[in-house]
């Protein structure tokens, strides 16, 4: 298991390996990578303006441990027509999100929970797929919305909102998240960083049994 620890500024792409596949990770992400057992060498490489990434290769697998508690607030959030805004985050089981909302628009404006990147995909391109969770908001700054979510399953979710109508609309949100994450290691374990251009590389002993 191949661990990656980010760092807390931009989005950055991480591509693992001469041919590996891309990795969009979010701020603060930390990550657990399979790689094949024949593997002798992993490069990691990112592509962002500010912030760096850490590879740890590890025997043990890390705990999960309650941290990166971040909050993201609009006061006038707007959405043009048929249009839609989402944030992305790779969350682990009992990650928490809380979220207070409301519009003073007329017009509705949907919010939806996807998990995963195929279905997401599916979603913007019209289909229907499965909502972890949806509030449908509507001229409601007297009443603010309110919506909890817990994460039941490790994998991308997404959190959308999608304005179907045929005028722009503005929202005032709060969302809250608290997410359980693998923890770096604290002892001595063979890594390497990145710069937010750079790239590193390590090469996988052969003595032990590195996941």
């Amino acid at each position: 298991t191949l661990l990656i620890f980010l760092g807390i500024f931009l989005f950055v792409f991480l591509f693992l390996g001469k041919d590996g596949a891309s990795l969009l990770l979010s701020p603060g992400d930390s990550r657990l990578i399979d790689f094949s057992s024949s593997c002798r060498q992993i490069t990691i490489s990112g592509n962002s303006k500010t912030t760096s990434a850490t590879l740890y290769l590890v025997t043990e697998t890390p705990p999960l441990t309650k941290q990166d508690a971040f909050t993201i607030e609009h006061t006038s959030l707007k959405i043009d027509q048929s249009n839609y805004e989402y944030w992305q985050y790779f969350l682990f089981p009992d990650s928490h999100f809380n979220m207070t909302v409301c519009s003073n628009s007329e017009l509705n404006t949907q919010f939806y929970i996807i998990k995963g990147s195929k279905e997401f995909k599916k979603w913007t391109k019209g289909k229907n797929v499965k909502n972890e969770a949806f509030l449908n908001v509507i001229n409601s700054c007297s009443d603010m919305h309110q919506l909890g979510f817990t994460a039941s399953d490790k994998d991308e979710h997404y959190f959308v909102f999608h304005n179907p109508t045929t005028y722009a609309v503005n929202i005032n949100l709060r969302m809250t998240f608290e997410r359980y994450l693998p923890s770096p290691p604290f002892y001595e374990v063979p890594s390497c960083s990145t710069s937010s251009t750079g790239s590193c590389t390590l090469q996988v002993p052969t003595d032990q049994s590195y996941r």
